[in-house]
């Protein structure tokens, strides 16, 4: 009894969906693109007048293909002007009784016009779509074994009674050369078979990479990116333990694709562990990577960079020292802090204070306590509702960490390393960046 409520509520709910959008004309499904033959295929007979007849008469043109290619124009150039017109002149679900009596080509070439037009058709809000689209998956072309574009396009609107039918892909050896599982991501979301999805695909990541790449795997982690991100952290987290060389390495670029957050610390792993002196480099980010945002940021925090110096005064590869070399030279501090109002901006800047001092980037207690004055002193005036003399102090502190860092002449205690320097000089810089100039 329960069961039947339950499959009588979802049929309720696709009722609803599907009213919706007829009453809304809103599209079902995205459309086709054109083809990169479609000038080829089509020569001149390009106009609206030309496209118009190519679909009134569509028994010659859907021959020479003419007719899939105008009716795709018409739908990107003339969605709102010609839908009426399309509407009346697509493909209907009677036509199919074309298809079952031609012979084989022309049976191929009637099947994709009608495949094309229900999709067209969906596009433009139509739910004879949803009946053509039923009709494709229950008659899959002779060289398919399932029609999956239907089974596609039937899941945009809520239907995913061919769950199954993908399962049983799954389970045929050899099947679709063993890519079936990535259809699994036309069914993410349907609540009721998420877990089911998830218990399929997370095997296949860590017991089926062999290359380092692999369009299988990749897919799957994919799928899993969407549904469940614990479960795709421990998957990539498995398949870079429990894999060397080149496949691990793929394993991390995943990570960076899909959670680039966790790739410094898999970076530390590696270049503490990977054999492999060819690919030691591949775990170092470059640094326009870093400023264009397009790696963590922790990449250019001090930990990472103090990690980095240590590894570098330990290890004999010169490649690797030649460009962490040039990463401690050229690298700039991410701007962590923009999302902090100036007050919390000039605190993380104070305890970065100590941060520095702690790796040894800034040297003498007297000179460390003289920064932190600076900018406790900033903070007040801040708080005090003085924005300008706050950034009079906060430039204070910027020039005098800039002049001790450039002053190597000096001979007193004070010192500022070039990892020191690029930290505190930066971040002064991104708060003057906030606060309002004289």
């Amino acid at each position: 009894m329960k069961k039947e409520l339950k499959m009588k509520n979802k049929l309720l709910i696709v009722l609803f969906i599907l009213i919706q959008y007829n009453l809304l004309s809103q599209s079902l499904w995205d459309k086709l693109s054109l083809p990169l033959e479609y000038n080829q295929i089509m020569g001149n007979d390009t106009t609206l007048l030309d496209l118009e007849t190519i679909v009134y008469n569509k028994e010659e043109n859907i021959i020479n293909l003419k007719y899939l290619y105008a009716v795709r124009e018409l739908v990107d150039k003339y969605e709102t002007e010609k839908r009426e017109f399309l509407l009346q002149n697509l493909l209907t679900v009677l036509d199919t009784t074309k298809i079952i009596t031609s012979d084989s080509l022309i049976y191929e070439l009637w099947y994709l016009a009608f495949e094309n037009d229900m999709i067209a058709r969906g596009y433009l809000g139509d739910l004879q779509a949803v009946d053509g689209m039923k009709y494709l998956r229950n008659h899959p072309r002779d060289t398919e074994q399932v029609n999956l574009t239907a089974i596609y396009y039937l899941t945009r609107v809520g239907i995913y009674e061919d769950f199954q039918t993908i399962l049983d892909l799954i389970n045929t050896s050899n099947s679709d050369n063993g890519y079936s599982p990535c259809y699994l991501r036309y069914f993410i979301e349907n609540p009721d078979v998420v877990d089911d999805i998830k218990n399929i695909l997370i095997p296949i990541v860590k017991y089926n990479s062999k290359t380092e790449y692999d369009f299988l795997v990749s897919c799957c982690l994919e799928v899993l990116s969407q549904i469940d991100s614990v479960a795709l952290n421990e998957a990539l987290e498995w398949g870079f333990n429990n894999n060397e060389g080149k496949v691990r390495l793929w394993f991390f670029d995943q990570v960076g694709k899909l959670n680039k957050e966790d790739q410094p610390r898999l970076s530390r792993m590696a270049l503490l562990s990977e054999t492999n002196v060819e690919l030691l480099s591949y775990y170092l980010p470059a640094v326009h990577d870093i400023t264009s945002k397009n790696v963590s940021a922790k990449y250019s925090s001090p930990n990472w960079v103090y990690f980095l110096n240590e590894l570098s005064n330990t290890m004999h590869h010169d490649l690797l020292k030649k460009r962490i070399s040039y990463f401690r030279t050229n690298f700039i501090p991410i701007n962590e802090i923009s999302l902090f109002d100036s007050s919390q901006q000039i605190g993380y800047v104070y305890n970065l204070i100590d941060t520095v001092s702690n790796y040894t980037w800034l040297g003498d207690l007297n000179f460390s306590n003289e920064l932190k004055n600076i900018l406790t002193t900033a903070k007040t005036n801040l708080q005090n509702g003085d924005s300008l003399a706050c950034r009079v102090q906060v430039k204070a502190f910027q020039d005098l960490v800039d002049n001790v860092y450039k002053d190597s002449l000096n001979t007193d205690q004070r010192f500022v390393t070039i990892e020191g320097w690029k930290f505190l000089y930066w971040n002064a810089q991104y708060i003057l960046d906030r606060l309002p100039k004289p």
